[in-house]
């Protein structure tokens, strides 16, 4: 019998393995804009993330959203497939934050140069 000697770690276990994994994402807004400038829209972030969570298999620890980027950090088990989850948390908030928020979509999208062209 082989004991684990915990030193401040909450381990998880799995069939044969004994494991801490925790990942920090940071979700970056295109061009660093200031598009989730509303608290309204910053905790529509946060529940979205923690819906998708429960589908992903992950554990949110704690979330910190911003006007420009979302700290993420979760629990994974080593089975689990981090492209998929970071490519899943990016594209579902963001198609779902663009269809309940046009306001942050046209802040996305406005041209900052003030040129304009014509076909």
């Amino acid at each position: 019998m082989i004991l684990v000697k915990q030193m401040g770690y909450n381990l998880d276990r799995g069939a044969h393995s004994v494991y801490s994994l925790q990942y920090h994402l940071v979700i970056v807004v295109k061009y660093r804009r200031e598009t989730l400038f509303s608290e309204e829209i910053r905790e529509r972030v946060k529940e979205i993330v923690s819906a998708l969570a429960k589908n992903l298999d992950i554990e949110i620890l704690s979330q910190e959203p911003g006007e420009d980027r979302h700290h993420i950090l979760f629990k994974a088990a080593p089975k689990v497939n981090l492209s998929n989850i970071v490519n899943v948390i990016k594209g579902a908030t963001s198609r779902r934050l663009r269809q309940e928020f046009p306001e942050a979509k046209i802040l996305l999208w406005e041209t900052r140069s003030g040129a304009t062209a014509t076909l």
